[in-house]
């Protein structure tokens, strides 16, 4: 059984708020901060204690499991924090609810000596994101008091009148030069690798395909890629399918956009994942690669408000993993 349902539990589930990060992850209600723990299973469901499991991965598909995340009043992720390892992301927004600012943190606050690395972005007034610039830490000068950034890339995007892209453009810069002046504008780019897009709609304004080239320093690299798009009689995108030269990846959706199931292939095999309609994973499938490996998850309880609090997840039918949930509420 890949899920458990609680009928006095799914009355009292509302509608998952779209454009938020409760609607990203998945959760029900005003969600303040999740907590989850994952921890490794004897194959009679019996939970070993003190052994946490930090991630789990199937070919390239990764599993974050172990982590809390962070909203604010309005649903909006402010903080993502691995439990064990890794960099802690703080994300910032401007006054239409954009995000304008993530930095990667190795320490629980964000102060700017503790941070190595910062993404800013930048919009237009239609609210399409039409830059993104990284930055690496390079020292922190205690004299001046003040971080020393590295500039790493700035990814230009163009749009068209149906605010659709039709161009990419990742300038790559030569970070070593930035010792002296700490000035993006005066550092010259190394490589520029863009992507060319050609458009095409149906009588309803709706994109159906989308052809792409890759190229860098404007010599052309990759050709003969496109992307299909299809909707239902509601005008909601129900399916994207990428064209790659030699395989294809296949994405399937809810009515309300959620993604319902993913169809990726690698080097590998293929990856097929299938989801929950409030986007939780419910069973992923890896027929080729890893032995046949498939993976369920069984959700066992639920809150009040009608996210679950407990989790089994089942490799090749055989319990491997329990997540413990904690969820704080705004009131």
């Amino acid at each position: 059984m890949t899920l458990i349902l609680f009928a006095s539990c799914l009355s009292n589930k509302t509608e998952l708020l779209k454009n938020t990060g409760w609607y990203d992850y998945g959760f029900y209600g005003k969600v303040k901060k999740s907590v989850e723990h994952i921890y490794d299973m004897r194959p009679d469901t019996t939970v070993i204690e003190g052994r946490k499991s930090r991630k789990i991965r199937i070919n390239k598909l990764l599993f974050d499991l172990d982590f809390e995340v962070n909203f604010d009043e309005q649903g909006r992720t402010i903080k993502y924090r691995p439990n064990i390892g890794g960099h802690i992301s703080f994300f910032e927004y401007n006054d239409q609810n954009q995000l304008v600012k993530l930095r990667k943190c190795s320490k629980i606050n964000d102060k700017d000596k503790d941070c190595s690395e910062l993404i800013e972005y930048l919009y237009d007034y239609e609210g399409n994101l039409i830059e993104e610039s990284k930055y690496e830490r390079s020292y922190y000068d205690n004299t001046r008091n003040k971080l020393i950034n590295i500039y790493i890339y700035r990814l230009e995007k163009k749009y068209n009148k149906h605010n659709d892209i039709i161009e990419e453009n990742l300038k790559l810069y030569d970070y070593e030069t930035d010792y002296e002046n700490n000035d993006a504008e005066k550092l010259e780019s190394i490589e520029i690798r863009s992507k060319v897009f050609q458009n095409e709609y149906n009588n309803n304004m709706q994109l159906i395909k989308q052809k792409f080239v890759l190229k860098t320093n404007d010599s052309l690299i990759k050709g003969d890629r496109w992307i299909d798009y299809e909707y239902d009689d509601n005008d909601n995108l129900i399916k994207k399918w990428t064209h790659f030269a030699s395989y294809d990846d296949i994405e399937t959706y809810y009515s309300d956009g959620k993604l319902k199931i993913k169809n990726s292939n690698t080097w590998s095999g293929p990856i097929k994942c299938y989801y929950l309609e409030n986007g939780d994973v419910d069973h992923v499938e890896s027929p080729k690669s890893y032995h046949n490996t498939t993976i369920k998850c069984e959700y066992g309880e639920y809150d009040k408000v009608g996210n679950w609090t407990k989790r089994i997840i089942y490799i090749k039918g055989i319990p491997k993993y329990y997540t413990d949930r904690k969820i704080e509420y705004y009131e």
